[in-house]
């Protein structure tokens, strides 16, 4: 058994470990290292859902305790509490009684609701963008707010996350498509008055000097 600080990963799973661990398996020839992660960042390391109190190229995880039940039940009754014990559990370095189905669920929750807020952004900016251009005579300071606002989201969401550049990218043809629907709904124009294809580049999108013109 050893003592070890950071993150180790397996055939399929993660194993979590803070600053000051507690001995939660034993070495293995199938661990590959993985950066270290501080207390403040551990909970968005993404865990395996394999990890299900299973045995892993002979490496035990943890089992279900009386602790980890209750915790499970608590995940019901109120969430809030729920999270703060979890992350005492995490700093405290007590794996054994966390309740993981429900943290994993959240983790990946936590992904998901980044990326629904980046495509509502975009979708928002995009529509605006079109407003913007397609019906010049009703342009105004509130248009412009909210390409502003929306372009600064976009922007704090890529410094939060970097990993969301790429999404971003390849969700901008969908979002555009969308955001083509409602400009033709808000604008009462008809909707082949905006292209097919967006008329703006992604760079355009989060340029804060450009604006279109017809």
């Amino acid at each position: 058994m050893i003592f070890f600080e950071g993150a180790f990963v397996g055939a399929g799973f993660a194993i979590i470990i803070v600053d000051r661990p507690q001995i939660i398996c034993q070495k293995s020839p199938y661990n590959l290292p993985v950066p270290h992660h501080s207390q403040s960042a551990v909970i968005s390391i993404v865990i395996s859902r394999i990890i299900e109190r299973i045995f892993v190229a002979g490496i035990v995880i943890m089992t279900v305790s009386q602790s980890e039940i209750q915790t499970s039940k608590l995940y019901d009754r109120d969430f809030c509490l729920w999270a703060q014990k979890t992350a005492k559990l995490l700093r405290e370095g007590k794996f054994s009684e966390l309740d993981m189905e429900n943290l994993i669920e959240e983790v990946e929750d936590m992904s998901k609701s980044y990326k629904n807020a980046l495509r509502s952004n975009l979708r928002i900016l995009l529509m605006h963008l079109l407003k913007y251009k397609y019906q010049p005579t009703k342009r105004s300071q509130s248009w412009l707010n909210t390409i502003e606002e929306h372009r600064i989201r976009i922007e704090d969401s890529f410094e939060d996350s970097p990993s969301l550049k790429p999404y971003f990218l390849e969700v901008f043809d969908s979002c555009y498509q969308k955001a083509r629907k409602q400009a033709a709904k808000e604008t009462n124009l008809p909707i082949d008055t905006f292209p097919s294809e967006s008329p703006f580049t992604p760079e355009q999108c989060l340029d804060e000097d450009f604006l279109p013109e017809l």
